[in-house]
């Protein structure tokens, strides 16, 4: 069967919907009898299926046609119910969108604020939420939604502290490009956010970030990253600009400023960010944005794709919790600094052959090691200067094999 794509465009958003022609044929149907329009005007459909490029590029100027009588018809037709959902627009219209969010808020607020659970909105929701707020006119209900609800969904954002931006199912039913050039939102709405996930958003939708730098504590982003840069500094840098100035003298002094300025970057500190989860993304290394988290207590990069960790990377002297299970893993390299602020290091389910590298590690308490390639009782004398090391798991590994394995392993220590 083929399928119509319908590109539907308002004056605060656009978006497409696909559609067969029995779906266009349902909407004639009830058209005709609800509001009278005559019954030749949806094109007919042909006996036999004619999936032919040029019978279908006939069929869809004539569907196209037929939709732009109906939206340039009497109001009541083009703005029927049948017409509304048809288009998909009670999902995408900026009004129709946060007006459907007023009333579910009004119905969650208290549970949300009591409780202090995540609430969860899409990038869509957003960008309509921002794009709400940037139109020239007041905001005006219509329908069943009240005014005062509108205004509740606005007071109900300046005081949430825990929000899930929700992007994954749409990023199934949309193109990333779409999403990405389309969809940008103002984060900066939610005043007092403690807490942010964002799960399956691309991070380049998101504006406003630098405004949370200084009262976030819990970030966590899945699906979202290539690297921790992306999100840590590339959203919420701005760059040096030399002002004009006018004047022989001072506009050399500008020229001159503007040179030692223009590439230079200024980037505030994440000071409150004590956790932060960027697990399941497709993240290779540990870049210099940790250094910007001074208050980081736990990183999980869990379930990315490391292929070697390079412990002089973790440059962050509160981390206490690093969990890396999950990736490939294959070698560790050291590092001349004692990282006895380290606590816990999840490194199971990767490749490592040796536990070479970890001997930095002299404050660690617990260490996951299982379900790599460790084969050799001997590669945990790299271990001995552990002496606080209490937790320990090695199930997984080759060496297992051996008997008493337990007893020898606790020789080394």
């Amino acid at each position: 069967h083929a399928l119509y794509k319908i590109d539907v465009m308002t004056k605060s958003n656009h978006w497409s919907v696909m559609r067969r022609y029995r779906e266009f044929s349902e909407l004639h149907k009830t058209l005709v009898n609800l509001y009278g329009i005559p019954k030749d005007m949806l094109p007919p459909k042909k006996l036999t299926a004619n999936l032919k490029l040029h019978h279908l590029e006939s069929r869809r100027e004539a569907l196209e046609h037929y939709l732009q009588k109906l939206v340039n018809s009497s109001t009541y037709v083009s703005s029927s119910k049948e017409i509304l959902a048809f288009l998909d627009v009670s999902s995408h219209d900026v009004m129709s969108v946060t007006q459907a969010l007023a009333k579910e808020v009004s119905m969650v607020e208290d549970a949300i604020f009591v409780e202090k659970e995540h609430f969860s909105m899409t990038p869509t929701q957003l960008y309509c939420i921002t794009k709400q707020l940037q139109l020239p006119e007041p905001i005006q209900a219509t329908g069943e939604t009240s005014a005062v609800e509108l205004g509740n969904l606005y007071s109900f954002i300046y005081q949430l502290e825990s929000l899930e931006v929700n992007g994954k199912a749409e990023k199934e039913s949309k193109s990333f490009h779409e999403l990405a050039n389309h969809l940008e939102f103002d984060i900066s709405l939610f005043k007092v956010l403690k807490s942010l996930v964002l799960n399956g958003c691309p991070v380049k939708l998101i504006n406003g970030l630098s405004e949370l730098q200084t009262h976030l504590k819990y970030l966590t982003a899945y699906h979202s990253l290539k690297t921790m840069k992306e999100l840590l500094v590339d959203r919420v840098y701005t760059k040096r600009k030399a002002p004009r100035v006018q004047g022989s003298v001072a506009a050399w002094r500008t020229q001159m400023t503007a040179r030692l300025t223009q590439n230079r970057v200024v980037v505030q500190p994440w000071t409150h960010l004590t956790n932060l989860n960027l697990s399941h993304n497709k993240i290779v290394v540990i870049d210099e944005s940790l250094r910007l988290l001074p208050a980081l207590e736990s990183l999980d990069l869990s379930f990315n794709e490391f292929e070697s960790l390079d412990l002089q990377e973790v440059d962050c002297p509160s981390l206490t919790q690093l969990d890396l299970s999950h990736n490939s893993i294959q070698f560790v390299s050291a590092t001349p600094r004692d990282l006895r602020h380290l606590k816990s290091l999840i490194l199971n389910h990767n490749n490592l052959q040796s536990l070479s590298g970890l001997d930095c590690l002299v404050g660690l308490i617990e260490l996951g090691i299982a379900e790599n390639r460790v084969s050799t009782l001997t590669e945990f004398s790299k271990l001995t200067c552990m002496s606080q090391l209490r937790y320990l798991s090695v199930n997984g590994n080759p060496l297992t094999r051996e008997t008493y394995y337990r007893v020898k392993i606790f020789h080394y220590f």
